[in-house]
């Protein structure tokens, strides 16, 4: 009994120092649980939170922090073969993936095809609007990356990757004040989302959701103000609901994809597209 005490003594102070000199912690609501600390490479950290009470309901919160500084990390959109949609963790295995989260919209037939505007590896598939709006788009080339305003996509076309979504949360440092008026924006749902802040550091986020007292999801309001508090200068929301998954080399997906209604790991949703991050020699376990 007494070994079984000191046992749980030094893994609750663990966390503990896990929380304390955790690089963004300061970011993350108080009221939290941290259940995961991982750095997975160099560079590349992943937190995940169980909130009892957050905005409105329980919440089970992934947090990937990407230094976009440090040399050896690959950025990279995934895309589906032949336009039939692929499960999350399917493409990331086939790209040598790190890690990786679903990305923008689709039509969820197939032949599929991206709602709104991709570019992957140079390859351009649609520069189309999305979001009545209030899009966004996030860019990059190596690890130069932007988010910004879908209405400015055409300074984003010399990038080599480029993927819209909607609504875009945070602009220079505000939550912006029209996040849309739909259903989409203003229910509760899960949520998949891409920040920056000014540190040079790339934000992925999940909330799961759609599971009673364990996972209600948040609205497009909510999740501004989580990207926010991380320090997000810059942030957009990609899709979400049934498609919100992430998935880390060894574990595969560890969030809580809502389509088998399910809180488990097994309700992955075949989706067109995937933002990843792979090292430079990745291991092709």
């Amino acid at each position: 009994m007494k070994g079984r005490f000191t046992t749980r003594i030094i893994v609750a102070v663990g966390i503990l120092l896990l929380t304390a000199f955790d690089g963004f912690a300061s970011g993350i609501p108080s009221g939290g649980k941290l259940v995961r600390a991982e750095e997975l490479a160099p560079g590349v950290q992943l937190r995940q939170y169980e909130f009892g009470k957050l905005y409105g309901g329980s919440q089970f919160v992934s947090v990937a922090q990407i230094e976009l500084d440090r040399p050896g990390l690959v950025l990279g959109i995934g895309v589906c073969n032949d336009r039939t949609r692929m499960t999350l963790g399917e493409m990331a295995r086939r790209d040598h993936a790190l890690l990786a989260i679903n990305s923008g919209y689709f039509f969820m037939a197939d032949p599929s095809a991206p709602a709104g505007a991709l570019k992957h590896g140079g390859v351009t598939e649609s520069t189309g609007d999305i979001g009545n709006g209030v899009g966004g788009v996030v860019a990059f080339t190596g690890g130069r990356v932007e988010i910004r305003p879908l209405s400015e996509l055409q300074s984003c076309l010399s990038h080599e990757n480029f993927r819209a979504g909607f609504p875009l949360l945070v602009n220079r440092g505000a939550i912006c004040a029209n996040l849309g008026e739909s259903e989409h924006a203003l229910d509760r749902h899960p949520r998949t989302a891409v920040g920056l802040d000014n540190a040079r550091h790339f934000y992925w986020v999940t909330f799961d959701g759609r599971a009673d007292g364990r996972a209600d999801g948040v609205d497009c309001r909510s999740l501004a103000d989580f990207m926010r508090q991380l320090g997000c200068e810059y942030a957009l929301n990609m899709d979400g609901g049934g498609s919100t998954m992430m998935w880390a080399r060894p574990h595969g997906i560890v969030n809580h994809p809502s389509d088998n209604h399910r809180f488990d790991a097994a309700g992955e949703r075949v989706i067109y597209d995937s933002l990843y991050i792979r090292t430079v020699n990745p291991s092709k376990k």
